[in-house]
Protein backbone atom coordinates (compact mmCIF):
# COMPACT_ATOMS: atom_id res chain seq x y z
CA UNK A 1 0.00 0.00 0.00
CA UNK A 2 2.92 2.36 0.71
CA UNK A 3 4.23 2.19 -2.84
CA UNK A 4 0.78 2.84 -4.29
CA UNK A 5 0.33 5.89 -2.06
CA UNK A 6 3.79 7.16 -3.03
CA UNK A 7 2.90 6.76 -6.70
CA UNK A 8 -0.37 8.67 -6.23
CA UNK A 9 1.50 11.50 -4.49
CA UNK A 10 4.18 11.55 -7.20
CA UNK A 11 1.61 11.79 -9.98
CA UNK A 12 -0.33 14.50 -8.13
CA UNK A 13 2.72 16.72 -7.60
CA UNK A 14 3.91 16.61 -11.22
CA UNK A 15 1.40 19.13 -12.64
CA UNK A 16 2.13 21.56 -9.81
CA UNK A 17 5.86 21.19 -10.28
CA UNK A 18 5.66 21.65 -14.04
CA UNK A 19 3.21 24.59 -14.08
CA UNK A 20 4.38 26.52 -11.03
CA UNK A 21 8.11 25.83 -11.09
CA UNK A 22 9.48 24.40 -14.33
CA UNK A 23 7.57 26.53 -16.83
CA UNK A 24 8.22 29.87 -15.09
CA UNK A 25 11.88 28.90 -14.67
CA UNK A 26 12.18 28.11 -18.38
CA UNK A 27 10.59 31.48 -19.15
CA UNK A 28 13.28 33.22 -17.10
CA UNK A 29 11.30 34.03 -13.96
CA UNK A 30 12.81 33.77 -10.50
CA UNK A 31 10.81 31.37 -8.35
CA UNK A 32 10.54 31.85 -4.61
CA UNK A 33 8.96 28.98 -2.70
CA UNK A 34 8.13 28.32 0.90
CA UNK A 35 7.27 24.68 0.22
CA UNK A 36 9.14 22.77 -2.43
CA UNK A 37 10.33 19.33 -3.47
CA UNK A 38 12.49 18.58 -0.39
CA UNK A 39 9.51 19.39 1.83
CA UNK A 40 7.26 17.18 -0.31
CA UNK A 41 9.72 14.27 -0.15
CA UNK A 42 10.00 14.51 3.63
CA UNK A 43 6.21 14.61 3.88
CA UNK A 44 5.89 11.43 1.77
CA UNK A 45 8.56 9.65 3.82
CA UNK A 46 6.88 10.58 7.11
CA UNK A 47 3.36 9.84 5.88
CA UNK A 48 4.26 6.42 4.49
CA UNK A 49 6.88 5.66 7.15
CA UNK A 50 9.30 4.60 4.40
CA UNK A 51 12.69 6.29 4.30
CA UNK A 52 13.71 4.13 1.34
CA UNK A 53 11.42 6.31 -0.80
CA UNK A 54 14.23 8.87 -1.00
CA UNK A 55 16.27 6.49 -3.15
CA UNK A 56 13.35 5.60 -5.44
CA UNK A 57 13.27 6.58 -9.09
CA UNK A 58 10.37 8.99 -8.55
CA UNK A 59 12.13 10.82 -5.69
CA UNK A 60 15.36 11.11 -7.68
CA UNK A 61 13.39 12.36 -10.68
CA UNK A 62 11.72 15.06 -8.55
CA UNK A 63 15.07 16.15 -7.11
CA UNK A 64 16.55 16.37 -10.61
CA UNK A 65 13.64 18.55 -11.72
CA UNK A 66 13.97 20.67 -8.59
CA UNK A 67 17.60 21.39 -9.37
CA UNK A 68 16.72 22.45 -12.91
CA UNK A 69 14.02 24.91 -11.76
CA UNK A 70 16.51 26.88 -9.64
CA UNK A 71 13.88 27.92 -7.14
CA UNK A 72 14.84 30.10 -4.22
CA UNK A 73 13.65 28.73 -0.90
CA UNK A 74 11.86 31.16 1.37
CA UNK A 75 12.65 30.53 5.02
CA UNK A 76 10.38 32.02 7.63
CA UNK A 77 12.21 32.13 10.94
CA UNK A 78 12.91 34.42 13.83
CA UNK A 79 15.76 36.78 12.94
CA UNK A 80 17.58 36.14 16.21
CA UNK A 81 17.49 32.35 15.61
CA UNK A 82 18.93 32.81 12.11
CA UNK A 83 21.71 35.01 13.48
CA UNK A 84 22.52 32.50 16.23
CA UNK A 85 22.54 29.61 13.74
CA UNK A 86 24.83 31.42 11.31
CA UNK A 87 27.20 32.48 14.12
CA UNK A 88 27.38 28.90 15.34
CA UNK A 89 27.97 27.61 11.81
CA UNK A 90 30.73 30.11 11.03
CA UNK A 91 32.43 29.53 14.39
CA UNK A 92 33.22 25.98 13.26
CA UNK A 93 36.58 25.25 11.58
CA UNK A 94 36.37 25.33 7.77
CA UNK A 95 36.61 21.55 7.34
CA UNK A 96 33.66 21.03 9.73
CA UNK A 97 31.59 23.69 7.95
CA UNK A 98 32.19 21.98 4.61
CA UNK A 99 31.19 18.58 5.96
CA UNK A 100 28.01 20.10 7.45
CA UNK A 101 26.83 21.32 4.04
CA UNK A 102 24.99 19.07 1.57
CA UNK A 103 27.16 17.96 -1.35
CA UNK A 104 27.37 20.55 -4.08
CA UNK A 105 26.48 23.48 -1.81
CA UNK A 106 29.03 26.20 -1.30
CA UNK A 107 27.18 28.64 0.90
CA UNK A 108 24.14 29.02 3.07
Amino acid sequence: MKRLWQLVEFVSVLPVLLVRFMLPSLLGYTIIAERYIPDFLVWVVITTDDSSYLSSISARFLLALALRAKAKIYVKADLQKLIESSQLFYSLPTHQRQSALPRGEGSI
